[in-house]
């Protein structure tokens, strides 16, 4: 998020380990359709207050977000992105011991989905003459 880049939550088969955490913590904004925040994932002290950042669920699946802006929590008040940019950085990032939990979990969920990826998909295109023989006896 402080990378301030689009999301790509999902892959052509299923959601990732990103955007099923995502699906889990997205928050609606009531009067606007396509927007959501992830308050219990991020939020950064800035000159402005505690802000969260704005997603535009922008194909309506929640499997693609676009940064869309920030928001002030505590009064609710919308800032564009341009305004706050700088302070989005990892040292103004506010992380309690629940968020904590989150992000650990989700990281060590990911971790294991890459290492059962990798296993699966773990074969090489070219074999060498010693493999190719052990595998047709």
């Amino acid at each position: 998020m402080e990378e301030k880049r689009d999301i790509n939550a999902a892959t052509p088969y299923s959601y990732t380990p990103l955007g099923r955490l995502l699906k889990e913590y997205r928050t609606p904004l009531l009067r606007y359709e396509k927007y959501v925040i992830f308050p219990e994932i991020a939020s950064w002290q800035t000159s402005k207050g505690e802000m969260v950042p704005v997603y535009e669920d922008f194909n309506g699946q929640g499997t693609d977000y676009r940064l869309a802006g920030f928001r002030n929590v505590q009064t609710e008040q919308n800032i564009r992105v341009i305004d706050i940019r700088v302070e989005i950085i990892p040292e103004n990032r506010i992380c309690t011991l629940e968020q904590a939990e989150v992000y650990v979990k989700a990281v060590e969920s990911f971790m294991e989905e890459m290492k059962l990826e990798e296993t699966r998909y773990d074969h090489s295109v070219y074999w060498t003459d010693k493999e190719r023989d052990g595998r047709s006896r």
